[in-house]
């Protein structure tokens, strides 16, 4: 008898038939990427806003005619964005084009395996990737009680498979999958490519175009990594935890992944007890961490407490670019941006 929010939305979608958006991005990074790709050849718009989460945001009608009535609908994957999975898969809302990143085989081929959480997980617990491993939640935890944190020296593993589990392992190898590419620069011109070749198939008398904005994205692009190649130098920083794991593509690109001690988990609308702090305080000495990472939207005030109980910095990142106007440019200001609120980590 109870209605999900996809059928009440389809209820009343067609009231806002006349929604229209060309190509269509998930969400505001993919947007700045896209926005380069269609400069002089359509328009393009994002779908969902950067102040929500892409795993949870809601539909509305006018969302899904937004989808339905697009030329191309550009997201990453069904587990990530996860109420798109369900409209590109029904035909009263499935856009004209859809371009799955995770699907493109170059990409595929550079996704990072990690450790999936349940959302109903109540117990504090550390999970941990031996040191070739990379550490991942896929999924964000905004109604978990306790924190929760992932940890790179420890020396069990929560979630071990024996080789006789490797076909389970492999069935639910979807939940375990880092999704957040968009921060890769090696991943972003895989994406650009992805982007132009479908742009061409829908606009083919654009083709000069598409193709001479690709190359100038991969130019720009190319002069970005350099830079921040140059910023980010490994042997001269910190260690630090992030609250939201969501940059291992862009640690791993300028190889300061082991520096990242940590994702640390938990309900941002509550203070966190005493225990948890205590906790937190003595296993952040335990790995040396000088630095913890924030997020736009977390409780400033909650950081802060956090940051001054284990002697740290407080620095923010933002993994969606919030502040930036989606056009073309805005990718190489958003890894830009990364790289400079990673440099707190340097020793000045």
């Amino acid at each position: 008898m109870k209605k999900t929010a996809l059928s009440v939305a389809l209820a009343t979608f067609a009231l806002f038939n006349t929604a229209e958006a060309d190509v269509l991005s998930s969400i505001q990074p993919i947007g700045f990427i896209v926005a380069d790709l269609t400069k002089n050849v359509t328009n393009n718009s994002v779908l969902i806003p950067a102040n929500k989460s892409p795993h949870s945001a809601q539909l509305t009608p006018k969302d899904l005619a937004t989808v339905k009535n697009s030329d191309l609908l550009v997201y990453i994957d069904d587990n990530m964005e996860i109420s798109l999975g369900k409209v590109v898969n029904n035909s009263r809302t499935k856009p004209k084009n859809v371009l799955e990143l995770s699907q493109i085989p170059a990409i595929k081929a550079l996704l990072i395996k990690g450790v999936h959480h349940d959302h109903d997980e109540e117990e504090h617990h550390h999970d941990h990737h031996d040191d070739d491993d990379h550490k991942h939640d896929s999924h964000e935890h905004d109604d978990a009680d306790t924190h929760k944190h992932t940890h790179s020296d420890d020396k069990t593993h929560k979630h071990e498979h024996s080789s006789e589990h490797s076909k389970e392992q492999h069935a639910n190898e979807e939940l375990e999958i880092n999704y957040h590419i968009w921060t890769s620069p090696i991943i972003a011109q895989h994406i650009a490519q992805g982007i132009a070749d479908k742009l061409i198939e829908i606009y083919p008398d654009k083709k000069e175009t598409i193709l001479s904005n690709l190359a100038d994205f991969n130019q720009q692009l190319t002069l970005t990594n350099k830079e921040l190649q140059e910023l980010l130098t490994p042997n001269k920083m910190s260690n630090f935890y992030v609250y939201h794991d969501a940059y291992t593509y862009f640690e791993t690109a300028y190889n300061f992944q082991s520096k990242n001690r940590g994702a640390i988990y938990f309900n941002v609308n509550v203070d966190p007890s005493v225990k948890v702090i205590n906790e937190l305080n003595n296993k952040a000495k335990e790995d040396n961490v000088k630095v913890i990472f924030t997020e736009p939207q977390f409780n400033q005030g909650i950081a802060n407490k956090l940051a001054q109980s284990i002697g740290a910095k407080l620095g923010v990142l933002d993994p969606l670019g919030v502040d930036l106007k989606v056009q073309p440019g805005a990718y190489q200001e958003f890894l830009k941006n990364l790289g400079k609120s990673f440099s707190i980590l340097l020793n000045q």
